[in-house]
């Protein structure tokens, strides 16, 4: 799997249609505000899916792109904090497909940690070490799991009483970690 284009100080925005990431971009208030910016975009977004590529689109100061493996457009805009869209990011890159190698997938999960909430630390001016400590041990659980999971064949009953046994175990508590950043910040 490729790395992704963005880090933790970008606001990323992905959507199945190019007409929905735009119009979320607008409700953000950053979207294009032509109709001729908003074709550029569009076309931006129609190329980079058609060569499999990121575009960088220089006018709006945006890399957009076409995401193969998950079927949906991206959008980047680089240096924009967003903290609801930072915590949503972390979640999809730490419960996505990770690196061939074990121990450099645990090692890019902690980094990820560190490199999105420690955004948030800076920005908020809060401490959020405990929560990244608790959320390392129950990502690392997570990818151990996954490896063992990987390696066997299931049926889909099986399967499916395994992705609720995952869901359970790991998606969901990460997620309500991730969502209580949010509250603290909120009440902070």
């Amino acid at each position: 799997m490729e790395k992704p284009l963005y880090t933790g100080r970008d606001l990323v925005l992905k959507r199945d249609s190019i007409p929905e990431l735009l119009d979320e971009l607008t409700m953000l208030g950053i979207g294009p505000k032509t109709e001729v910016l908003r074709r550029v975009l569009e076309d931006s977004l129609e190329l980079a899916k058609t060569e499999n590529r990121p575009v960088v689109a220089r006018d709006p100061g945006m890399t957009l792109g076409w995401d193969d493996f998950h079927g949906e457009y991206y959008l980047v805009v680089p240096d924009t904090y967003d903290p609801g869209n930072l915590v949503a990011v972390l979640f999809e890159r730490l419960v996505s497909g990770g690196e061939e190698d074990p121990e450099e997938d645990l090692r890019e999960g902690r980094r990820l940690i560190q490199e999105y909430l420690g955004v948030i630390e800076e920005k908020e001016k809060v401490s959020l070490r405990d929560v990244k400590e608790k959320l390392a041990s129950l990502v690392t659980d997570m990818k151990k799991a996954l490896r063992l999971f990987e390696e066997e064949d299931y049926s889909d009953e099986e399967f499916d009483r395994l992705s609720t046994a995952l869901d359970k175990a790991y998606f969901d508590p990460i997620s309500e970690i991730l969502e209580g950043v949010l509250v603290t910040i909120a009440g902070g």
